[in-house]
């Protein structure tokens, strides 16, 4: 056990992806305001040191009525201090992010 495990680990058709999820009420009003979603830094450099190995990993966030959003592998350390929402790979539906992880993740 250590500090910054993520949420869950997934092994489907071969490969393998660690996954932190996070959850918002709602995104920033103006363009110019950041999105912070509570990525602790103890969480990004453990999932760091994951892509770092060679493994990979990544945040998935849902926020209330506004989609999903993904941000994979090193980039990850951006949203200990937010990110601008039109930075992250966005998703209408949890069965497209799904989708993505996983094939991602092979």
């Amino acid at each position: 056990m250590s500090a910054g495990i993520p949420d869950c680990y997934v092994q489907y058709r071969g490969g393998s992806v660690w996954l932190e999820g996070k959850f918002v009420r709602s995104m920033p009003k103006l363009k110019t305001t950041k999105l912070k979603v509570g990525l602790r830094a103890e969480q990004a450099t453990w999932l760091e040191g994951e892509v770092l190995a060679g493994g990979r990993a990544g945040v998935w966030i849902r926020v209330l009525d506004g989609g999903w959003f993904w941000r994979e592998g090193a980039g990850v350390r951006e949203l200990v201090d937010g990110v601008y929402p039109d930075e992250l790979e966005r998703f209408s539906t949890a069965k497209e992010i799904a989708e993505r992880i996983l094939e991602w993740g092979r």
